[in-house]
């Protein structure tokens, strides 16, 4: 997909320089937002409602979930589609107790159904914080949900999900594909099914991998697939360690008593923000060359690490205490 095809984000916009571009993006972007002192709500886990069963909404929220996601999709029989596009009321418009992101997942929009979600999507008098698009298989979905949002509600977030093989050969253009995206997501089931392969982390690790490396080029967040063993807490603390490890910033949860666990292994620990702090206090803005703190060398990709694991954090504790 030629870069000629981004929104611009203004008529000064250089979508051909990556570093400009990256900037403008959320996972590039968290630095300066700490820095001005505006700080987006913190996406480590999500959980899904079947948008047919409002009386779940209010309790997804009670989960502590960073974000809930109103399902049209895989949670919604194809005999109530229609209804559950009715469905929503005024979940999106009513205050919450605390800070979190309330996303909608609507249809594939190269199904007829997705299609009707779109245009539902015109008769809400609130609109979602984001929309979740699943099984993305090519950059034009993406653009196209984005063209057709963006100008009724410019900060509305989009979050594309790559399901199967063709969408992770894309990946990277689906990534980068509107400036809307905020986070992309990996979802291993379908994947599996399609490849003949299993859930294990090895097995995954190659797409895994891939996830991680088109959300750094696009500068955004990405979330990694869902642990379907519900009562093994242990494995699933497991999986989402190394799932940060590798570069994922959060995690979807396939029941609410995962929310706690995905939350913590996503949370810099205190260590971890005493020696970014460390960090910090020991450079400058004009720091160049290199210094040793707690032992190790640091130099500035190390910089840029420490400052996003404290703006990382900030952000985590800014919503807590909204």
């Amino acid at each position: 997909m030629a870069r000629s095809t981004f929104i611009s984000d203004g008529p000064d916009f250089d979508q051909f320089n990556p570093q400009l571009h990256r900037a403008t993006r959320a996972r590039y972007a968290t630095i300066l937002l700490r820095i001005s002192g505006v700080m987006p709500p913190p996406r480590r886990s999500m959980l899904f409602v079947p948008a047919t069963r409002p009386d779940r909404f209010s309790k997804a929220i009670a989960t502590g979930t960073d974000i809930v996601i109103v399902d049209w999709e895989d949670a919604v029989a194809a005999n109530l589609k229609a209804e559950a596009r009715k469905s929503v009321g005024t979940f999106f418009s009513d205050p919450t107790e605390r800070s979190l992101l309330r996303y909608l997942r609507i249809n594939s929009p190269r199904l007829e159904e997705g299609l009707r979600d779109l245009e539902a999507l015109f008769e809400m008098e609130t609109l979602p914080d984001g929309i979740m698009i699943p099984k993305v298989e090519s950059p034009e979905e993406v653009l196209w949900v984005s063209e057709i949002l963006t100008p009724y509600r410019p900060n509305i977030e989009l979050f594309p999900v790559v399901e199967n093989a063709r969408g992770v050969r894309a990946l990277a253009e689906i990534a980068l594909a509107s400036n809307a995206t905020t986070v992309i997501g990996f979802g291993a089931v379908d994947l599996v099914a399609e490849t003949g392969s299993d859930l294990s982390w090895d097995a995954l690790l190659y797409t895994r991998s891939q996830v991680v490396l088109a959300a750094a080029e696009a500068g955004v967040e990405c979330m990694d697939t869902v642990y379907i063993d519900i009562g093994n807490e242990a494995g699933l603390k497991t999986e989402a360690k190394k799932a940060r490890s590798v570069g994922f910033t959060g995690k979807a949860a396939i029941h609410p008593s995962q929310i706690a666990t995905i939350n913590f292994a996503f949370s810099p620990t205190k260590d971890e923000v005493d020696f970014a702090q460390k960090v910090v206090e020991a450079t400058t803005d004009d720091f160049s060359g290199a210094v040793q703190v707690d032992g190790k060398m640091i130099d500035e990709p190390v910089i840029i690490a420490a400052r996003r694991t404290l703006a990382r954090a900030e952000r985590i504790s800014s919503a807590a205490s909204k």
